[in-house]
């Protein structure tokens, strides 16, 4: 996790640390040496999914005010970058933040429903690239079967292609009984 912070905006502050508790504290420590009003602060991450979701946790705990920004909106604000270095990805994320600051909202972390759905539905769109890939390898393989011998590497791949089928029945099984389970999401989710 890197930080870039401004008391002065031309005169910013980099530091690393790292993306676990005992790094966020280590932060908010420094931060704090550094006589940062915390309670008048925003920190400004990337909604980088699981990546974030740590800090993001910690920071709403202890009652930080925290901005998740599209990563998308932000690369796009910092227009052409040809370096891709995480001292400069920290000052133009705090630059972002500091020239939206009249803009951007306070972010809150979803509640733990939408957080395991979301892992939920993240597990299955890998198995169904997974799926995908698998079926078009094995259409290959089959292709030149006659001229190579492919057989047992088509047997293997024909068994990975069951085993994944059968884990994107389980998730979305999971994914119905979580969401039967969970009146909001009832509420919230439309069936195909």
């Amino acid at each position: 996790m890197h930080l870039a912070f401004e008391h002065d905006i031309q005169n910013a502050v980099h530091k690393k640390f790292k993306n676990t508790i005992k790094g966020f504290n280590a932060m908010i420590l420094f931060l704090k040496k550094k006589e940062t009003e915390l309670e008048n602060s925003l920190f400004c991450l990337e909604n980088t999914g699981d990546y974030s979701l740590m800090l993001s946790h910690f920071l709403g705990e202890n009652n930080h005010h925290y901005h998740l920004a599209n990563p998308l909106t932000v690369k796009l604000s910092k227009g052409l970058l040809r370096v891709k270095e995480h001292k400069v990805d920290a000052q133009m994320l705090m630059m972002y933040a500091y020239l939206k600051r009249e803009l951007i909202k306070e972010s809150t972390l979803p509640s733990l429903s939408i957080l395991k759905l979301r892992n939920l539905i993240t597990r299955r769109k890998r198995l169904v690239k997974e799926k995908t890939s698998q079926q078009q390898y094995i259409k290959i393989l089959l292709q030149t079967n006659d001229l190579v011998g492919n057989r047992s590497i088509i047997d293997l791949s024909e068994q990975q292609l069951i085993l994944i089928k059968k884990q994107i029945k389980i998730i979305e099984k999971e994914i119905q009984t979580f969401i039967d389970a969970d009146e909001s999401l009832q509420k919230n989710h439309v069936r195909c």
